[in-house]
């Protein structure tokens, strides 16, 4: 498939980042034609699989219900993945580069252009959770928990994203380089607290309990920001959502 326009350009170092987790399935824009095609078939399916999952969790996913939804033959969907087990292996790793590419685009934007910084991020972070990708994402990892099979491919390319993300969160926020483990702390929470956050959203039913959970996040965050920083005063966070 032809990889997605970007929201801005990027630079050098975020397109070595973003080599690192490319998957096979992307062919580049200048590709001849066959491959364009080819690519654009696996688009399909892979937009087909993302909807099953979302409106029919990983029980519904199959490969007649992915072939019904985006017209594309069985024939035609067993040339490009010999199987499911293949396809979803295929479809996770694209879902870590969409994930990644998103935070190129939409978090390093913001590094340098807004002062309330980490109430935007976590912001960002909590919006994410609530598109079709990572619903997506969220019902193949729930089905790795008992699918060896995809259990096998699955964690690896978590801890392989896992890994990249805090590499980059150390160099595009140099305050944090002598505090490794304090940003994995804080990273790892923010991850954490929104993903229980969002399970449990519909039990806690009203939307102040909700947003009194994640401003707690954000000042949680804040809280050992400052402590990393020493002296230096937090970023703003007035319009803390």
């Amino acid at each position: 498939m032809p990889e997605s326009t970007k929201q801005r350009s990027v630079t050098g170092r975020e397109e070595r980042l973003l080599s690192k987790v490319r998957p096979h399935s992307l062919v580049p824009k200048d590709a001849k034609w066959q491959q364009l095609k080819s690519g654009q078939t696996r688009q399909k399916i892979f937009d087909a699989a993302i909807a099953c999952l979302v409106e029919a969790s990983y029980s519904g996913l199959s490969i007649p219900a992915i072939c019904t939804r985006s017209g594309v033959s069985r024939g035609a969907l067993h040339h490009h993945f010999a199987g499911k087990l293949q396809l979803v292996a295929a479809l996770t790793e694209y879902l870590f580069y969409k994930r990644m590419h998103r935070f190129i685009t939409d978090y390093l934007g913001i590094i340098d252009n807004d002062r309330n910084f980490v109430a935007r991020a976590a912001e960002l972070h909590w919006e994410s959770l609530h598109e079709p990708d990572h619903t997506a994402y969220l019902e193949i990892a729930i089905a790795a928990r008992t699918d060896p099979g995809i259990a096998e491919f699955f964690y690896p390319m978590a801890q392989r994203f896992d890994q990249i993300w805090l590499e980059e969160m150390v160099h595009h926020f140099p305050q944090w380089e002598h505090h490794f483990q304090k940003l994995q702390l804080v990273s790892d929470f923010v991850i954490a607290a929104h993903m229980g956050l969002l399970l449990n959203s519909r039990v806690l039913g009203a939307e102040d309990r909700v947003n009194s959970v994640r401003d707690m996040i954000v000042a949680s965050v804040l809280s050992v920001y400052a402590g990393s920083a020493g002296t230096a005063s937090p970023p703003d966070t007035s319009d803390s959502a």
